[in-house]
């Protein structure tokens, strides 16, 4: 029986209302007629139904959801194939999904959206744990409930990382471009769980600012800027954002994966810290001796070295300390500095970490993502202009006077 709008009952279960409809089905709400147990039930469109892959896809979100058991997942219950179509039946949760609720209300204070995400960031490393990827994490798929509690659902694009069906075709891409990571649109197979941090990230970015991130994008554009961290910072919208949760989200919405977060309890604790732990501590800032701080956490550790230098023996440090050093050091936009977040990472160039962006851009003489700034040759700077200034400055001085005299004498030949 295809769904419609007057959908009466589905085997034990007496339909009690239309809940909502997206492109792949239909929601009701029903009531199980012995129990009286009120679920949810989502039945596939008829024509999604004839696709095989979209049905087993179907089957293996009950399957990924059935076994769940974690305060903020919603449990899959039953699953019937019956008169050409299929039926999944879901534990009910009274509530409005997040998407909704920013469309109609706008944005979230940090604070309550740091909430929100720690619940849906608690959910997702269970499932990773679990082997599981949910890989289509965005605001339309959480409810939130009246009282606060928030609720990770569809897991109709769920990977098991221990056993795959192989549902998902190799350079194939599935969920939300504006919320998925850049290498999830090149081969969906091949993500991690730094790929549901992405998103986790991206949503909070839309909590936080009220813009869908990459929105003015086709996919491919998306794409393109995603590979390139090319996005407004969120403070640049929300100036009284804190710091510390610009830097974070930046780091967590990296192009490059193996610069985010190693887990969505590591991007919490980065989100949660409080205001006064983010003040830069005093550091030795002679070039060749980074401090190492007593005791950087693993959740903000990093470690550095410079170019040319002794890989094996790198410094440990935390974010606050390197920035407080490129602040007081002389060393020019980070140029020479290489650093990792895991031992088992590859040094890169420090400009290439999102959480340093503000400061380098400000070193080079720009502001983040606007364009550099020029100070004209000999101007009251407090700093001595280089020879090269000098030179090119005396060139222009030569060239001025030349023309000059140019233009006096043809006054005076036409006089």
């Amino acid at each position: 029986m295809p769904p419609r709008g007057d959908l009466k009952s589905v085997g034990e279960y007496d339909v009690l209302a239309k809940l909502g409809e997206g492109g792949a089905g239909v929601v009701y709400k029903a009531r199980h007629r012995e129990t009286e147990e009120v679920v949810a039930i989502k039945v596939l469109l008829p024509q999604q139904a004839a696709d095989a892959v979209v049905l087993k896809r179907f089957e293996q979100e009950f399957r990924a959801t059935s076994p769940l058991n974690h305060p903020n997942l919603i449990r899959g219950l039953d699953y019937i194939e019956a008169d050409g179509t299929a039926f999944l039946i879901m534990e009910y949760v009274e509530g409005r999904s997040m998407g909704e609720r920013l469309e109609f209300l706008g944005q979230y204070t940090a604070a309550e959206a740091v909430d929100l995400i720690a619940q849906i960031g608690s959910a997702l490393d269970w499932l990773h744990d679990q082997g599981i990827l949910h890989r289509d994490v965005k605001p339309d798929n959480i409810i939130v409930t009246a009282d606060g509690v928030a609720k990770l659902t569809d897991l109709g694009l769920a990977k098991e990382l221990l056993y795959d069906q192989s549902l998902t075709r190799t350079g194939s891409a599935l969920g939300t471009p504006n919320f998925m990571a850049p290498e999830q649109f090149r081969d969906a197979k091949r993500v991690d769980r730094t790929s549901d941090i992405y998103s986790l990230a991206a949503t909070f970015y839309q909590m936080v600012t009220g813009e869908i991130p990459f929105q003015s994008s086709s996919p491919f554009d998306a794409w393109q800027k995603k590979t390139k961290n090319d996005l407004a910072p969120a403070r640049e919208l929300v100036p009284d954002l804190p710091v510390h949760i610009d830097r974070a989200v930046r780091r967590a919405m990296s192009g490059n994966p193996r610069e985010r977060p190693t887990s969505c309890a590591e991007f919490v604790r980065a989100l949660s810290r409080p205001p006064e732990s983010d003040s830069e501590p005093r550091v030795d800032l002679q070039w060749d001796r980074v401090p190492a701080f007593d005791s950087p956490s693993d959740a903000d550790a990093w470690e550095l070295v410079f170019e040319g230098g002794d890989a094996e023996n790198p410094v440990r440090v935390d974010t606050a300390g390197i920035r407080q050093f490129l602040k007081n050091s002389n060393v020019k936009s980070g140029v020479g500095i290489l650093a990792r977040r895991r031992p088992i990472d590859p040094f890169n160039p420090l400009t290439r970490f999102p959480e340093f962006s503000d400061i380098l851009s400000a070193m080079a003489g720009r502001t983040p993502g606007g364009p550099r700034s020029a100070s004209p040759a000999g101007s009251k700077s407090g700093q001595t202009p280089s020879p090269a200034a000098r030179t090119r400055l005396r060139l222009e001085l030569v060239l001025l006077a030349a023309a000059i005299i140019f233009l006096i004498g043809v006054i005076c030949l036409k006089l």
